[in-house]
C-alpha cells in the first residue's frame, strides 16, 4: 500500500544528494539536523556535514583510486601502472659450541623494503559552496573553477606525476651466548646490533589545498644487551583461615605448588618459587589447630627434597595488612614450633649442596 502526502511532490534537482542536503549545513550548523530517538542523541548540521566529509575521506583515501592513471598535463610517470610492492629478506645463522656447556649463536639479517615507487593520490575536492563573510554577506567558492582541481577525471586522479615511496634498508645482527649452569638451568646473554635506513618521498605536483611533497629520511643504529636466566618463577602464600578464596580448605605446600612444578617439567625449566608464606591456623580469632604452620613448613621441605626441579625457594619473612582487612604474620618464627620446623628442615644436607658450577 502507498501512502501519499496530502502536499505537492517535492521537486529534488538533478544534482548529487549530499550537496543538496548539506547546501546549507553552514548556516544551520547549531541547529539540530538528526535526533536518535533511542538515545536522544542530537546530531547538529555542523556536526553532520563533518562526519560525512570524514567518512567520504577515508573512503577515497582506501577507494579512491583503482589504477595510477593520469589525464590531461599530469601524464607522465604516473600513468604507469601501479607497480607491485617489493619486500625482500635474508637471514643467515650460524651455532657453534666451543665446549660442552657452551653454545653461541650468531644471527645476520637483512630487510629490504620498496613500496609503490609511482603512486596516484586520491583527492576529494569539497562541492562549490557559499563562504559566509564577516559582512554579512556570502561569497561562492567553487576548488574546480579556481583551477585548483588537477584532472576532470575523478575516477582515477593524479596529482601529479612524479613518483611516491617508502623505502627501507635494515640491517641487523644478534649474537646469543648461552651457558648451561646445570642439566636444567641456563644463563643467556644476547648481544644485539641494528642499522635502519628509512626513507618516505612524496612529491606530487602539490598546492595548498590538494597535496604535501616532503622527503623524510632517518638514520637509526641501536644496541641492545639482554641478560638473562632461563627459569619458571612462582610465589604461593596460605592465607587460610583469615582468607579464603572460592571457599577452598587449606591447601599444603604440594597442593598450593604442584601446578607450577608440573608446567615447569613440562617445559624443561627449573622453578624458582620466589615468594611463599603461611600463616597461623588460629589467626584472625579462628579456633584452628596451632601446629598446623609447623607442620606445613616441614612437610613443604620434605616435598622440596622430591623436587629435585627447584632450584631455590625465598620465604616471606614478614607481616602484611592484606587488603586494610586482615594482619597476616607470614614469620617463620611466629611460634616456636614453626621456626623449630623450619630449622630442623633446612638443617637437612639436601639443602647444604654447594651452588652448581
Amino acid at each position: 500500500m502507498i501512502f501519499r502526502s496530502p502536499y505537492a511532490d517535492i521537486t529534488i534537482p538533478d544534482t548529487p544528494l549530499t550537496p543538496l542536503l548539506l547546501r546549507h549545513a553552514e548556516l544551520l550548523a547549531e541547529k539540530p539536523a538528526l535526533i536518535d530517538d533511542t538515545t536522544k542523541r542530537v546530531y547538529t548540521y555542523g556536526e553532520l556535514a563533518t562526519t560525512v566529509r570524514n567518512l567520504a575521506g577515508n573512503l577515497a583515501r582506501r577507494d579512491g583510486f583503482v589504477k595510477n592513471l593520469a589525464t590531461g598535463a599530469a601524464r607522465g610517470l604516473a600513468a604507469s601502472e601501479l607497480s607491485d610492492d617489493r619486500h625482500e629478506s635474508a637471514r643467515l645463522s650460524v651455532r657453534f659450541n666451543p665446549t660442552d656447556t657452551i653454545q653461541d649463536e650468531l644471527m645476520v639479517g637483512r630487510f629490504t623494503e620498496y613500496d609503490q615507487p609511482r603512486q596516484a593520490i586520491a583527492v576529494v575536492l569539497r562541492p562549490r559552496y557559499l563562504y559566509p563573510t564577516f559582512l554579512g554577506f556570502s561569497v561562492p567558492v567553487d576548488y574546480a573553477l579556481a583551477g585548483v582541481s588537477p584532472s576532470p577525471d575523478w575516477r582515477h586522479v593524479a596529482v601529479g606525476p612524479m613518483p611516491t615511496f617508502n623505502k627501507a634498508r635494515i640491517w641487523d645482527v644478534t649474537n646469543t651466548t648461552t651457558v648451561n649452569l646445570s642439566s636444567n638451568l641456563a644463563a643467556r646473554l644476547a648481544l644485539g646490533w641494528e642499522d635502519a635506513h628509512l626513507d618516505t618521498f612524496e612529491n606530487n605536483g602539490a598546492t595548498t589545498v590538494l597535496a604535501v611533497d616532503g622527503r623524510t629520511q632517518d638514520r637509526l643504529r641501536q644496541y641492545t644487551v639482554e641478560p638473562s636466566v632461563d627459569y619458571v618463577g612462582v610465589d604461593g602464600y596460605v592465607r587460610f583461615p583469615c582468607v579464603q578464596w572460592d571457599g577452598r580448605p587449606f591447601l599444603t605446600f604440594k597442593q598450593t605448588f604442584q601446578e607450577a612444578y608440573d608446567f615447569a617439567q613440562g617445559l624443561g625449566k627449573p622453578l624458582f618459587i620466589g615468594e611463599v608464606g603461611i600463616i597461623e591456623q588460629d589467626s584472625c580469632g579462628y579456633a584452628g589447630d596451632p601446629n598446623a604452620k609447623a607442620e606445613w613448613v616441614a612437610q613443604g621441605l620434605a616435598q622440596m627434597r622430591a623436587w629435585p626441579g627447584v632450584i631455590a625457594i625465598c620465604w616471606s619473612h614478614v607481616i602484611v595488612n592484606f587488603l586494610d582487612q586482615h594482619v597476616l604474620d607470614y614469620h617463620v618464627d611466629s611460634t616456636p614450633q614453626a621456626f623449630d620446623a623450619f630449622m630442623q628442615g633446612v638443617d637437612d644436607r639436601y639443602f647444604q649442596r654447594p651452588p652448581p658450577t
